[in-house]
């Protein structure tokens, strides 16, 4: 039962925070619902330590008396206020907590179930990919007509693939590769953790199959962070031998180089985003400036009561790109967007401020301690949390929870000893596997 509970949120984490169908709010509120059972369903079925009742109390308290201070400190400062924001927040620190309880002996288990669950995540996009060449598009299944025209889709025996086109010049295409997944940005995550967790855990064959297909799936993806990332992380876990800096940058750099390069030149299509992300940094830093205890309040109306202004589009403004930008100033400075920014720690920042994004870093941090996979996994985490907005979503909040619920120091049994896998053998604080 705990076997099957365990592998559950291997497979749930992933679909409930980075599947395309959490742009859809119907889909989002139900995926939520279902964390809430699943939740529950672990707290009771799991065997718990006793030191950990204790500790879920007090940070559910410390919850309790942050989001009060939210409130008060909003209503304090005439911020917009919506009651479904907070509940919402309410809820899924809930069932975070409930999870980080429910898996705190299991965390080896849950993370090599993870990595079985990335795998598959990752062949299957890549098959998605190559569907590509020889099959027609059709209308996305389960999306609404807005998210539909947005995404290209393949049905082959009823499995879904997904994939974005990107303009390499104004007349070539590619095919962005993201299977399941809303953006190739978040994809990368598991394509990445594939190297972390094969350099972390394993040795020759199955080392070298994992790395090289999360290096194959970041590559696909066409991701700037995802590429830089695979190479940054091979570097590090082989302790930046020159072997692997050649590897990485004949495999990975080189071949990105190409594809790349339009994100950062005005004159591409692609480029827009790179403007909308710029925007994206700058705007909501200056709200997080402005209220910096506990951020800006939790309703979008706050943009246009603060007012809106980016140094960042005058200088492209000033630059001689009236032409390209002037069309889309309305999508540049799109109220709901800038508020609920790509950057994910930033976000947190702006509508929850430094305290809440200090004490989401740090449980962050002892997670990775807990984990056992080093520092390079502290570095995908942050730059994926740093690049898209997925900081409150199930998975994420999961692992900063579970840091914060831990304690700081690990006893000096773990990692002390280890079986086949690389996986810690059983001690007071975790099973064997």
């Amino acid at each position: 039962m705990e076997r099957a509970f365990v592998y559950l949120c291997a497979i749930i984490f992933p679909l409930f925070s980075a599947s395309i169908l959490v742009l859809q709010p119907n889909w989002s509120k139900v995926f939520l619902a279902l964390s809430v059972v699943a939740s529950l369903l672990g707290l009771f079925s799991m065997r718990l330590r006793r030191d950990l009742y204790v500790r879920v109390l007090i940070l559910y308290a410390a919850c309790a008396v942050f989001v009060v201070s939210k409130l008060v400190h909003d209503w304090a400062f005439d911020l917009p206020m919506r009651l479904d924001r907070y509940l919402s927040l309410v809820t899924r620190l809930t069932i975070a907590i409930f999870f980080a309880a429910a898996l705190a002996n299991k965390l080896q288990l849950m993370l090599r179930a993870l990595c079985t669950v990335s795998a598959v995540i990752v062949i299957h996009a890549i098959i998605g990919q190559v569907l590509v060449i020889f099959l027609e598009p059709s209308d996305a299944p389960l999306l609404d007509a807005a998210e539909a025209n947005s995404f290209t889709y393949y049905q082959i025996a009823w499995l879904f693939f997904y994939s974005q086109t990107m303009y390499v010049t104004d007349t070539l295409h590619i095919y962005r590769a993201h299977g399941v997944m809303w953006e190739p940005g978040i994809f990368q995550f598991f394509c990445n953790y594939l190297i972390v967790y094969g350099f972390s855990q394993f040795v020759g064959s199955k080392r070298r199959f994992l790395v090289a297909l999360g290096v194959v799936g970041a590559i696909v993806s066409t991701s700037t962070m995802g590429a830089m990332l695979a190479g940054i992380l091979i570097v590090v876990n082989t302790r930046f031998s020159w072997r692997s800096i050649v590897v990485v940058g004949t495999i990975v750099v080189v071949p990105s180089i190409f594809i790349f390069a339009n994100k950062f030149d005005l004159g591409a299509a692609q480029s827009l985003s790179t403007v909308i992300r710029l925007v994206d940094l700058e705007v909501p830093l200056h709200y997080a400036l402005q209220f910096p205890l506990l951020g800006v309040g939790n309703d979008s109306s706050v943009v246009q009561q603060l007012g809106v202004h980016s140094y960042f589009l005058d200088y492209f403004l000033s630059a001689g790109q009236q032409e390209l930008l002037s069309s889309y100033i309305n999508e540049i400075f799109d109220t709901d967007r800038i508020f609920n920014t790509s950057n994910g720690l930033l976000s947190l920042l702006m509508q929850y401020g430094v305290v809440f994004t200090g004490v989401y870093i740090y449980g962050l941090r002892n997670f990775v301690k807990w984990s056992a996979l080093g520092y390079s996994f502290f570095i995908l985490i942050l730059f994926t949390t740093f690049n898209e907005p997925i900081s409150l979503t199930p998975l994420f909040l999961w692992m900063a929870v579970h840091g914060v619920l831990m304690p700081r120091y690990l006893p000096n049994a773990m990692g002390a000893r280890t079986g086949r896998d690389g996986i810690p053998l059983q001690s007071s604080l975790q099973e064997s596997v």
